[in-house]
């Protein structure tokens, strides 16, 4: 709902409208691999806080999953554009890829010891709020107009987080 209504606000930056639609097929393959990402990461989450309850250390988690991130990606990205297209990369680019990996190690430290201290319901359901945080950032910061699909994907966020958050905890 929440990118439904960012489809259909005016852009700010050329003024127009998006008037074209993606092809069925398109818009059928993007929502199975949103759907495929969501339980992916909260299969990784939920691994993460077993592991973790299991014995094994913060930094050894974070150590693997850093290692099967970057041997997945870099893996693609050779196969993609080989080695001298990644010899080639700009040094403006590689800073720019460097930096958001520092940030992504950080994210990932800060989901690892929030795994620690809460359930995993709770930190998915942080995760899951970021589209919504997304469109309140937008209209605060950039002017992005607040159109009906935004302010009622945002409102079935907070109904989502508030149901979830009354639940009963397990003893």
């Amino acid at each position: 709902v929440l990118s439904y209504g960012a489809q259909q606000s005016e852009s700010p930056a050329t003024g127009s409208t998006a008037e074209t639609r993606p092809a069925t097929g398109v818009v059928v393959l993007a929502l199975l691999g949103n759907m495929s990402a969501g339980v992916t990461y909260a299969f990784l989450g939920t691994m993460m806080r077993r592991s973790m309850r299991a014995g094994m250390s913060l930094s050894s988690t974070l150590f693997v999953l850093s290692g099967v991130g970057t041997t997945l990606v870099g893996g693609w990205a050779l196969t993609r554009i080989g080695w001298e297209g990644m010899l080639h990369t700009p040094p403006q680019d590689l800073a720019l890829m460097t930096l958001a990996g520092l940030f992504n190690a950080l994210a990932f430290l800060a989901m690892a010891k929030a795994l620690q201290v809460v359930s995993v319901l709770y930190v998915q359901m942080l995760n899951a709020s970021q589209a919504a945080m997304a469109a309140v950032a937008g209209w605060l910061l950039f002017a992005e107009p607040l159109t009906g699909s935004i302010l009622c994907g945002l409102l079935l966020t907070a109904a989502g987080l508030t149901i979830a958050g009354l639940r009963k905890s397990r003893s």
